[in-house]
């Protein structure tokens, strides 16, 4: 990624986790934070991974909320970031914390035997 698209993606990751905070008032939506952000070179697209504190049952839940709030969220963000393009949003369940809890149990279980 370039130093552009890490400072657009940076700038986008904070704005939506504003407008989460503070606009968006879908109570699907809440617990969920937003572990990152992958833009594309052109700035025309961004994976958003998301996690949430919420049980893993809702995702789908969570996701169409995303989707559904994506054009309200790039509306918002045009006003305030003013850049040429508003990239296309696509919403992920980050499946770092899982990961990471079932390497620890591996080790935990080899710790053990």
């Amino acid at each position: 990624m370039s130093k552009r698209a890490k400072k657009v993606g940076d700038l986008i990751r904070e704005e939506i986790a504003v407008l989460l905070l503070s606009k968006i008032r879908d109570p699907r939506l809440e617990g969920v934070s937003i572990t990152g952000i992958d833009m594309t070179s052109d700035l025309r697209s961004a994976r958003i991974y998301i996690r949430m504190f919420n049980s893993s049952d809702k995702q789908d839940n969570v996701l169409k909320a995303l989707n559904k709030a994506s054009g309200f969220i790039k509306h918002e963000m045009g006003r305030t970031l003013h850049l040429k393009y508003m990239p296309e949003l696509r919403f992920i369940i980050d499946p770092s914390l899982e990961y990471s809890q079932r390497i620890e149990k591996i080790l935990d279980d080899i710790k053990h035997n």
